[in-house]
C-alpha cells in the first residue's frame, strides 16, 4: 500500500497541481515576468533557433555574460538577471574553442570574469545526460 503523505519530489509543500480559475487568479500577478523582456520568460523554456552560422551561440553567450555581470540591459532590451547567473551549454565547441571566444567578448564587452557564468561541454552527452546534468547544476543553486 503506498504511503498518500508522500510528497512528489518536485512539489513544494504550499504548491498543488490542480487550481480552479478563482484560485489561479487569485494566486498572484497576471502580468508576465522576463529576464530579457519582451522574449525571455523567468520561468519556462525559450528556443533561440536559426540557420547555421548566423550568430546563435555568440548571442546565447554574450546574452550569458552580461546576465552573469548583473547587466539590465541586453541590445537595449532589458533585462532582469534575479540571481545573475547563466549555465551555457556548449553543444557543438569544444573547451578551447569556447575559451577562446568567451574571452573575446568580456574583453569587447569590458567585464570582468566571475563565476556567475558557469560552460558545460555538453557536445559528448545524450539528451537523458544534459538534462541530468542541469538538474544537477540546479539543484547546487
Amino acid at each position: 500500500m503506498e504511503d498518500s503523505n508522500k510528497k512528489v519530489p518536485h512539489e513544494k509543500q504550499e504548491d498543488k497541481l490542480v487550481y480552479t480559475t478563482t484560485e489561479l487568479m487569485a494566486s498572484g500577478s497576471t502580468e508576465q515576468k522576463y529576464i530579457m523582456k519582451p522574449f525571455l520568460p523567468q520561468i519556462g523554456t525559450a528556443v533561440l533557433v536559426g540557420k547555421p552560422d548566423t550568430g546563435k551561440s555568440q548571442f546565447a553567450r554574450q546574452l550569458c555574460i552580461q546576465i552573469a555581470s548583473g547587466d539590465d540591459k541586453f541590445l537595449d532590451f532589458d533585462l532582469t538577471p534575479i540571481r545573475k547567473k547563466a549555465l551555457y551549454f556548449a553543444t557543438e565547441d569544444d573547451k578551447d574553442s569556447i575559451r577562446f571566444l568567451a574571452e573575446k567578448q568580456h574583453k569587447g564587452l569590458v567585464r570582468p570574469f566571475n563565476d556567475n557564468l558557469r560552460f558545460v561541454f555538453a557536445d559528448i552527452l545524450l539528451q537523458e545526460e544534459i538534462l541530468k546534468t542541469l538538474e544537477k547544476e540546479l539543484e547546487k543553486e
